[in-house]
């Protein structure tokens, strides 16, 4: 169950996606319905004030499921692009580190879009990897992969854009040829 503002922000917003509907009108008693980081636009439209990347996140079936599984997806296309940069000792001490770091945990099991950007942006620079080959061909594993991150870094963009951008100039820094 949310408890934080912020969680049930990102709750109630996928609600409004899975019944069809981007804000519902408010009810006839709103301030009997208050919560921070919900608002009642001044045409009576109910809805939240965050991006939609993690509503679209949470609206898909077996919602309760989803954090873990954004929190797995994290810790193994990290441990991917770790192991890129860094021998297999580092990869697996750094990742079995996250896996049991309490605020990791803590934040992986709570519906606020922290662990979920991370792990579009660990996809992102994961699916990257293999098109910083050069070849005069690509293959279309390369045409799969680029389309894959693409994908993902346009969610984290829908998630949280001010941090995926951040992040998409470090992951630039590491990605791009010199």
């Amino acid at each position: 169950v949310p408890h934080i503002t912020d969680a049930t922000s990102h709750w109630f917003q996928a609600n409004l996606f899975e019944s069809g509907h981007v804000s519902i009108q408010a009810p006839p008693c709103p301030e009997a319905f208050f919560q921070h980081n919900v608002i009642i636009g001044p045409q009576g439209q109910w809805h939240t004030k965050y991006y939609p990347g993690q509503a679209l996140w949470l609206s898909l079936p077996f919602r309760t499921w989803l954090m873990p599984l954004a929190f797995a997806v994290f810790l193994a296309t990290t441990h991917r692009v770790v192991s890129r940069y860094f021998d297999a000792v580092v990869a697996h001490v750094s990742t079995l580190m996250l896996a049991t770091s309490p605020l990791m945990l803590l934040l992986s099991a709570s519906f606020m879009s922290h662990v979920t950007l991370l792990m579009w942006m660990s996809g992102t620079w994961a699916f990257l990897l293999p098109c910083t080959t050069t070849s005069p061909r690509p293959s279309w594993k390369i045409w799969v992969a680029s389309s894959a991150a693409g994908f993902c870094s346009g969610m984290a963009l829908l998630t949280r854009p001010q941090d995926a951008v951040m992040f998409g100039l470090v992951i630039g820094a590491f990605t791009l040829p010199t």
